[in-house]
């Protein structure tokens, strides 16, 4: 895995474990091992960051939820396959990120 895609990939379950907001790039770097610097060759800043956390995950998701659909016997026990995965994921977030993710949304992806 390239060093681009681990930050990625961190960065989400950090912030999803402590929200956005309380993840600065330094908490970011010292939680990952790595060097701010490392962080900031590959990113321009947080808000790049996390536009591009949320695009990975949307994508991993978006596969997950075919896979689901195409090993389901049916349009209903796909459904409920679908439904289970989703509240697993959001059980294991904190909810500062979705409180943090309000803020952001607006500012990082203009809506």
């Amino acid at each position: 895995m390239e060093v681009r895609e681990r930050i990625i990939i961190e960065a989400g379950l950090l912030f999803g474990k402590y929200g956005i907001r309380s993840m600065t790039m330094d908490a970011l770097a010292e939680e990952m091992g790595i060097s701010k610097r490392t962080i900031y060759e590959r990113f321009r800043d947080k808000d790049t960051l996390l536009l591009e956390v949320v695009r990975y995950y949307k994508e991993k998701r978006m596969v997950e939820a075919f896979e689901i659909i195409e090993q389901s016997d049916n349009a209903i026990v796909a459904m409920f396959r679908l439904m289970k995965v989703t509240i697993s994921q959001i059980e294991h977030m904190n909810p500062l990120f979705f409180h943090d993710f309000k803020k952001y949304h607006t500012r990082v992806f203009g809506k």
